[in-house]
């Protein structure tokens, strides 16, 4: 009989216990994030976030528009077509953003150089453009070195992406 109590009596002491969070407390809160790293209950620890590049615990930044943008990519979809228009040696196109809300470009496409100025706002994620007497809102997110700039209209969306370039002048 005694050789039965023992592991009956085990069992029984094994079985009362709790289990353990990340951090080893019995019934406790804490538990892994996205970076593998325990946080939450006695830990003192926050999630990590994810950064603008979709990076969870990156460190890329938001950056701010005012600089010399060059254009790496055009996207134009448009009722189920897709038109990707990458920059060549016979194609460009810089924006200037300056700090006191002007904005300039140039460019050439498809051998037709153009060019023009105009004034801009920031609200939220939109950029507000006027050029003569026009004005056209862009959604846009910068991330690192990166602008993406969209425009959305009953039967298009054209999407543009830009690198931040030093001043080319």
């Amino acid at each position: 009989m005694r050789k039965f109590l023992l592991p009956i009596l085990l069992l029984i002491v094994g079985c009362g216990t709790e289990p353990e969070d990340c951090a080893g407390v019995a019934d406790g809160t804490a538990g892994l994030d996205s970076c593998a790293v325990c946080v939450g209950g006695t830990t003192n620890l926050t999630a990590c976030s994810q950064d603008c590049a979709g990076v969870w615990g990156g460190n890329a930044y938001v950056g701010s528009i005012v600089g010399y943008w060059d254009n790496l990519e055009k996207q134009l979809i448009s009722v189920g077509d897709t038109t990707i228009t990458k920059k060549d040696e016979n194609s460009y196109e810089t924006y200037i953003y300056n700090s006191d809300s002007t904005f300039s470009y140039s460019g050439m496409d498809n051998g037709f150089e153009y060019s023009g100025n105009g004034t801009y706002t920031i609200n939220n994620e939109i950029i507000t453009e006027t050029e003569n007497n026009i004005t056209k809102e862009w959604d846009y997110e910068i991330c690192e070195n990166i602008l993406t700039v969209s425009y959305t209209t009953e039967s298009s969306l054209t999407i543009y992406t830009y690198q931040r370039i030093t001043n080319p002048l």
